[in-house]
């Protein structure tokens, strides 16, 4: 059935043998989830062919057909499967690795407790004057620091263990199960809910990426608890690191231009931090900045950044600003004449979110915007602890880990006239692919 009113209905068919405009069917039957809504007499209004189908058309003889009834059949049909399904999906808790149960309880006990005294914590603190509040939950993050660490550590070490050899199937079970029971506590965490609600698009905004340096931060104690340990670990850690070791690497390479106005293209840079940091460092006195992201308010933070750098160090800088999702450029049939030629050309975290064959295709198309000795920077995500199942269970954080072969892969890709290395940053939480033009 394709449509259906009070006076008639259409309906699809793969042949149409005998059927014609102004026939009389001497009964048709019209059922709803199963049950029957109309038994009785029907005129064919149209024959149509649509897309190699024929749509036929119905006028009920009695110009009635009870719609509401059958759209509330309808209705409790689907309702029922849907419920159906989730009674299925419960049940199948039984199913689940108890050591996978046991852990989830452990953990969501801890998180209750936990925030039921920072809870009135908090309340005691709003009666008291601004600097003793701030003193004493400084005081209260100190104290459950440690075995915030030491509980949330032992979950993502369990999850690791019971989930890392699981098909994609089991995992998806898992993730289910461990949101319901305790997603709710863990995304008070401000870093946690801003990935899995993912506000535009993707597992890598501006402010995720912003929150990950800020450390403890969020509306209450309990928040600024989780944050605490959120940050410290995983790819949160990486990425508060990436600033300041592409700050380095960025400025190493500008040596190699003699002083003269630098040409950078920023590719989903957000705000520009790592661009601004690496400014300050680098002793240049003019450059000519484009930075590629396709969320505004990125591009906006950005160029807040570089008007605070023009006043406060005295650079002279171009700034011209691309508002376009960095991956519809493999669309574009010439982009290099869209961005023009660079000096340096850096992704602070597009590797991070791209399947192998899309990221080679990208170092590729950035590779075409390299001027004569240029170079090109990309970073890449180090797994250095257990944390992983933890955000993708918890926050549906789906990130790409590559180890050292699998980035010079990569550069392998490239065509002739490019060399590369591979450099790891300090701390070593995160690998660089460094590509030079020769």
């Amino acid at each position: 059935m394709v449509d259906l009113s009070a006076g008639g209905l259409a309906f699809e068919t793969r042949t149409a043998i005998g059927l014609r405009a102004g026939d009389t069917l001497d009964r048709v039957e019209v059922s709803f989830a199963g049950r029957l809504v109309y038994a009785g007499p029907a005129t064919i209004s149209s024959v149509r062919e649509e897309g190699g189908r024929t749509v036929v058309g119905l006028a009920i003889a009695e110009r009635w057909l009870p719609l509401a009834s059958a759209v509330n059949l309808d209705d409790c049909a689907r309702l029922e499967e849907e419920l159906d399904e989730e009674m299925k999906r419960l049940a199948r808790v039984a199913e689940l690795p108890p050591v996978l149960k046991a852990a989830v309880a452990e953990t969501r006990y801890f998180l209750e407790g936990l925030r039921r005294k920072l809870e009135d914590v908090d309340a005691r603190l709003s009666r008291l004057p601004q600097r003793s509040t701030e003193r004493l939950a400084h005081a209260a993050l100190r104290a459950t620091v440690g075995p915030v660490a030491e509980r949330l550590g032992t979950f993502a070490r369990r999850l690791a263990d019971i989930a890392a050899h699981r098909s994609s199937i089991e995992q998806d079970v898992f993730r289910r199960y461990v949101q319901i029971e305790v997603g709710p506590l863990l995304r008070e965490a401000p870093l946690m809910r801003r990935v899995l609600e993912k506000p535009l698009g993707h597992a890598l905004d501006f402010e995720t990426v912003a929150l990950a340096g800020r450390g403890p931060v969020g509306p209450t104690l309990f928040a600024r608890a989780l944050e605490q340990f959120v940050c410290s670990v995983g790819p949160a850690r990486s990425l508060a690191r990436r600033t300041e070791d592409l700050a380095a690497i960025l400025a190493n390479e500008a040596t190699r231009f003699g002083g003269r106005t630098v040409r950078v293209l920023a590719v989903g840079a957000g705000a520009g931090a790592e661009l601004a940091a690496f400014l300050r460092r680098s002793g240049i006195v003019r450059a000519e900045v484009t930075l590629v992201d396709g969320d505004a308010g990125a591009l906006l933070a950005a160029q807040e950044t570089l008007a605070d750098l023009r006043e406060q160090m005295w650079i002279e800088i171009d700034a011209r600003l691309v508002q376009l999702p960095p991956m519809e450029l493999l669309a574009e049939s010439s982009p290099h004449q869209l961005l023009g030629e660079h000096d340096l050309v850096y992704l602070p975290t597009l590797l991070d979110l791209t399947s192998d064959r899309a990221a080679a295709r990208l170092l590729n198309l950035f590779a075409t915007c390299l001027g004569e000795a240029g170079g090109l920077i990309g970073a890449t995500l180090v797994r250095d602890d257990e944390t992983r199942f933890l955000f993708e269970l918890v926050a549906e954080w789906f990130l790409v880990y590559r180890d050292a072969g699998a980035i010079g892969r990569l550069g392998a890709q490239l065509p002739s006239g490019f060399e590369h290395q591979l450099h790891v940053g300090e701390e070593g939480l995160n690998r660089y692919l460094v590509v030079r033009k020769r």
